[in-house]
């Protein structure tokens, strides 16, 4: 009998081609070990309660189907990548597309994706999709992504969106400690980390959490919508449908470039907004250090904060990066209504520890920053008062000048 067993768990392993070490534990050697698992959670095995651990650094060669395609066929596991890499991911067509269609309630962590390419219509990410915490929490950990992501609603250079949603139990979502080196763009919601991260409180309480996260790279929101751009996130929003919702984001950082074509571009966030008494945005200890353009509802750290009988707080942010505005925005806000909080000054920004003129934020003013200056678009409305030297509320060749002279001593100051 036992040799019978041993016999029929040796087929398996063939016919899966995935190395079982346990029942509970799925190990991945190669290429096709990673393909086998997206198809085996195609045909409706979520993996919930499996922990799939990758051993090698993979090189992938050929177009790959998202692991977990739709929401009716997510992955539920936990999947370690073990501080291994995969590179040449290519996911292209369709909605709910990266390395992971969707997760729900599950675990992604410890693994870099490099060379990588996705694009798609709706929920588009280099790791994940879409990030689902329904009856308990989805996860997004100690990840790095490089690469490009091509989307229209959604698209995060992490993930198209974060989501929590409760309903019979309390659900919660997070990325955090991750870092992406991204060219995202689409048409709404489109974020260096996430496109969007929500909680909605249904009956249960939801909360969803970005923390400790980096991004560097460009964000764009293009085209006839083109809404909502951040160098963090497109959206942080919560909203309160019968139950709490919590949606924070504290301890990032955006080095990332960000345009939208028509409304709600920031350094940070596109715009951060909550909705129902129980329903809570909160942004602490956050940096946006990137250039930000758009045409209308521009700000250096986040271009709409909005509530609705809410609660709305900023607290301990930094904004240092230039804003290039054809409807003339805020250095921190291009828009905040009055029942956002803003504790630490007038907008709930420091703009301390730069210099002006440090354009590109290196702790020196010199050639470097006269030669950046110079290949900005020179008649683009308000820059922050790093860039515009000589005060003139413009960016061009007089303020590069001016650097230039300071720099070889000609001039005392700027």
């Amino acid at each position: 009998m036992k040799k019978l067993i041993l016999t029929v768990l040796a087929a398996l392993m063939i016919c899966c081609n995935l190395t079982v070490h346990a029942a509970d534990t799925v190990y991945l050697n190669t290429a096709k070990d990673l393909y086998d698992l997206s198809a085996k959670v195609a045909d409706g095995d979520t993996m919930e309660g499996v922990t799939v651990v990758l051993q090698n650094d993979i090189t992938l060669t050929e177009k790959f189907n998202p692991i977990g395609t739709d929401p009716s066929r997510p992955f539920s596991g936990i999947f370690d990548g073990n501080g291994h890499s995969i590179q040449g991911l290519r996911v292209e067509g369709g909605s709910y597309c990266g390395l992971f269609g969707c997760i729900t309630d599950g675990t992604v962590k410890n693994l870099t994706l490099t060379d990588a390419y996705v694009s798609g219509e709706d929920y588009v990410g280099m790791l994940v999709g879409r990030a689902y915490g329904y009856t308990g929490e989805s996860v997004i950990e100690n990840c790095t992504v490089n690469g490009k992501v091509r989307g229209n609603c959604y698209a995060g250079a992490i993930a198209g969106i974060l989501l929590a949603a409760a309903y019979d139990n309390s659900a919660e979502a997070y990325i955090k400690n991750c870092t992406a080196y991204g060219d995202t763009s689409g048409n709404m919601y489109v974020g260096g980390i996430a496109g969007m991260a929500e909680a909605r409180g249904n009956s249960k309480t939801a909360s969803v959490y970005v923390n400790d996260c980096t991004s560097h790279g460009t964000v764009a929101a293009k085209g006839t919508y083109g809404t909502a751009a951040g160098g963090i996130c497109g959206a942080l929003s919560a909203k309160d449908n019968g139950g709490n919702a919590t949606a924070e984001a504290d301890g990032c950082v955006s080095f990332a470039a960000a345009k939208c074509d028509k409304i709600a571009a920031g350094g940070a966030f596109g715009t951060v907004g909550a909705v129902g008494e129980g329903a809570m945005c909160a942004v602490s200890n956050c940096t946006a250090m990137g250039f930000v353009s758009g045409s209308a509802v521009v700000g250096g750290f986040c271009g709409k904060a909005e509530t609705e009988n809410a609660i709305v707080a900023f607290e301990n942010n930094i904004a240092a990066g230039c804003i290039i505005s054809t409807d003339g925005d805020g250095i921190g806000f291009g828009e905040i209504e009055s029942g956002c909080t803003r504790p630490d000054s007038a907008e709930g920004l420091s703009l301390a520890g730069y210099g002006k003129g440090d354009v590109n934020l290196d702790g020196n003013t010199d050639s470097l920053d006269a030669a950046l200056l110079l290949k900005l678009d020179a008649a683009l409305g308000i820059p922050s008062p790093f860039c515009d030297v000589n005060g003139d509320g413009r960016l061009d060749s007089l303020d590069a000048a001016r650097i230039l002279k300071y720099d070889a001593l000609l001039i005392d100051e700027l």
